[in-house]
């Protein structure tokens, strides 16, 4: 492999990182979202659930109070997991154009390897936190898929009982 190739894969693959980077960012808005709507709904919840549960039998206000409070559990093991994945994390950067220009005269030779090793290095560190990342979201969103499901399921009850009660 030439250096030229080298250093247009090396470029490649750091611009690849960075655009994995923006990717995962614009796709936590819709969790987050989902979030602060289960949060409105539990609000809500808990302010009918008063009425609910002295209406029914211990067991199944039991049941209730069980998926509730399994889907809170998980709506805040959610946000731990998007949490991490906002946290503010250190990417390596390639340094700015004006510093590579007032190298480039004196070092043209080694300039080349100096950037083509920078490439290297901020590809493989940005790929590792975007790995880490992505295993943050992923987490994330399973634990959002299981507080919505245990919400839905808490939800059917009450939603009977209401139908019922008519």
């Amino acid at each position: 492999m030439s250096e030229q190739e080298l250093y247009e894969l090396m470029k490649e693959m750091y611009d690849k990182e960075m655009t994995r980077k923006e990717t995962m960012e614009m796709r936590i808005q819709i969790p987050i979202a989902m979030i602060t709507a289960m949060m409105g709904g539990f609000y809500y919840l808990a302010k009918k659930l008063v009425s609910a549960i002295s209406m029914t039998s211990p067991f199944t206000s039991g049941i209730l109070l069980f998926l509730l409070g399994g889907s809170f559990l998980s709506i805040c093991v959610s946000m731990v997991f998007f949490s991490k994945f906002l946290w503010p994390v250190n990417y390596e950067w390639m340094p700015r154009a004006w510093d590579i220009q007032a190298q480039y005269p004196e070092k043209q030779a080694v300039l080349r390897k100096a950037l083509i090793k920078k490439y290297a290095k901020c590809a493989d560190i940005n790929s590792r936190i975007n790995d880490r990342r992505a295993d943050d979201f992923a987490h994330g969103m399973q634990a959002l898929i299981i507080a919505l499901a245990l919400a839905v399921l808490a939800c059917l009850p009450y939603g009977w009982f209401l139908f019922i009660s008519r």
